[in-house]
């Protein structure tokens, strides 16, 4: 015989009914608002979702073998430098257009070196170690470099503008312009940059949040044919995304950047058997969880603001994304933080983590 009505009943429709899921949504926001400790992290470019490297990413000049300056396909190694400045040793200072090296939570950063897609005038080599560097040859008194066209996504405002040279103020020099157009252009101002691990130089610069695009201009030039030239390297260009803790909530006032609220889970106990011990090890992981919109994925360096753990650098793992709905809607991740220790590689470029 066939029933007349389903004989289980639609539990979805159900509870979508009485918005229970909606209802508990609210529930975490009130409950990580009330016991949630500030957090930013940085996210590692070169780990995808699968575990792989990008395909299309730009790869920085540290994977070239320092030996012989390498830069050929014959003198490429095997794996880029992990603690290199530039890149953080990620290997990347771009993919697929959206940034490289270690992206910070809420900021986009673009970095541009000799691997970029750059539009070079006559005369411009590349020299240094492991190519490091633009230069001009001994023909030329002046060459242009142009960066591509970079598109600003949700554009807030400008957090850093970094640039590395080598110059002498007496035979040669670099300037910097910017332009929103590609038409009319404008020089920075330049000053020293006391901070020297990741640039030499800094400029401010103030754009309108209505901005959409941006590219930059390096010009070399040098006094005569016969003195040495200047040497460009890097522009680290790094804007503001999202929205700041203070401008979600006004009784977090002190953060005046991009962060976000993690609470900790209750402690549990993992007993795993260890070859390494000769029994068994008994483990009290951390564990925390946040709202949806705060985008923790397995890799990455979260760092604490407030709290009994300020200041301290967690490697995230085990990201489990708890959803709801046909759609699978996230109602909130929760996952566990590892502290970075000594002969973790992350603590070797933290130093560079800003």
């Amino acid at each position: 015989m066939r029933w007349s009505a389903p004989r289980v009943p639609d539990i979805k429709g159900l509870v979508d009914r009485y918005q229970l899921y909606n209802r508990v949504l609210q529930r975490n926001v009130a409950l990580i608002y009330n016991f949630g400790s500030p957090c930013t992290y940085w996210r590692n470019t070169s780990i995808t979702p699968t575990g792989t490297l990008p395909t299309n990413g730009t790869k920085c000049y540290c994977w070239s073998n320092p030996v012989d300056g390498g830069g050929t396909t014959e003198n490429q190694s095997t794996q880029p430098d992990r603690f290199h400045f530039l890149c953080g040793g990620t290997g990347y200072i771009d993919v697929n257009g959206t940034g490289g090296g270690y992206q910070k939570y809420g900021y986009r950063e673009h970095i541009f070196s000799t691997p970029s897609n750059l539009t070079l005038t006559s005369g411009l080599v590349v020299t240094g170690n492991r190519n490091s560097c633009y230069s001009l040859s001994s023909s030329e008194l002046n060459g242009t470099i142009t960066t591509e066209m970079i598109t600003l996504d949700q554009f807030k405002d400008v957090d850093f503008l970094l640039f590395n040279d080598v110059v002498d103020t007496n035979i040669n020099r670099i300037d910097y312009f910017y332009s929103v157009d590609g038409t009319n252009w404008t020089q920075l101002t330049t000053t020293t940059y006391t901070d020297n691990l990741l640039a030499n130089k800094e400029s401010t610069l103030v754009l309108p949040s209505t901005t959409t695009q941006i590219q930059f201009r390096i010009i070399l030039r040098k006094k005569a044919l016969n003195v040495p030239s200047p040497q460009w390297n890097s522009i680290r260009f790094r804007y503001r995304q999202g929205y700041t803790l203070a401008e979600i909530d006004p009784r977090f006032s002190t953060y005046t950047y991009p962060s976000f609220l993690a609470s900790r889970e209750q402690s549990t106990a993992i007993i795993e058997g260890s070859t390494d011990h000769g029994g068994w090890v008994t483990k009290f992981p951390l564990k925390f969880w946040v709202l949806p919109e705060s985008t923790v994925e397995n890799a990455d360096v979260i760092q604490f603001l407030a709290g009994t753990y300020q200041g301290m650098l967690f490697a995230t793992s085990d990201v489990i994304k708890y959803t709801y709905g046909n759609d699978t809607q996230i109602l909130h991740r929760g996952f566990k933080a590892e502290l970075i220790r000594d002969n973790h590689d992350v603590l070797k470029i933290a130093k560079f983590l800003i």
